[in-house]
């Protein structure tokens, strides 16, 4: 059996339960981002993804009807967990301006 199968299946379960808790989020609309939703067949289950930058926001990630927004949509929606897909340096800055928002679990 393929390894790499039996994980996408955990993952994509684990987040499928995540779900009936409240939305489901990505942080930066990056090449990463994209990756992980195709990869473990997320662009079902994600609501939407979060990039500060104007040049995205309003757009959707590619191959999907995932809407890119703003970091406001963290006070306005109900989001039950937030993936982070940042470089080291924009994650640092991102918890230490909106750390309220964040209970922080490492993977």
């Amino acid at each position: 059996k393929n390894k790499f199968n039996d994980i996408g299946a955990s993952v994509h379960n684990v987040i499928l339960k995540k779900t009936q808790q409240g939305q489901i989020v990505i942080f930066g609309a990056g090449h990463l981002s994209i990756t992980f939703i195709h990869l473990f067949n997320l662009k079902n289950l994600i609501d939407f993804v979060i990039d500060d930058d104007p040049n995205k926001c309003g757009k959707f990630m590619p191959g999907t009807n995932i809407e890119i927004r703003t970091s406001k949509s963290l006070v306005t929606e109900k989001v039950e967990t937030c993936f982070l897909s940042l470089s080291p340096e924009t994650e640092a800055k991102l918890l230490s301006k909106k750390r309220i928002f964040f209970k922080i679990y490492q993977m």
